[in-house]
């Protein structure tokens, strides 16, 4: 369920920040090992992320809300 979702673009891609408590019944047991078989998407590094309207090496990252 997208409404969970809010996306920040960032200069190297995007970060993906997810409410746990919107998260629908039936994706509560597995939207974590779902969301880490996706092709090049990167869950294991740190929790960092730049804040959205700081600059970022020539990048200002931005806040996409669904």
């Amino acid at each position: 369920n997208e409404d969970c979702l809010t996306y920040v673009q960032t200069r190297g891609g995007f970060h993906l920040l997810v409410e746990l408590e919107k998260i629908e019944k039936q994706y509560i047991k597995n939207w974590y090992n779902n969301l880490t078989k996706l092709p090049n998407c990167d869950v294991r590094g740190d929790n960092l992320l730049p804040i959205p309207g700081t600059y970022q090496g020539g990048f200002t990252p931005v806040l996409l809300k669904n």
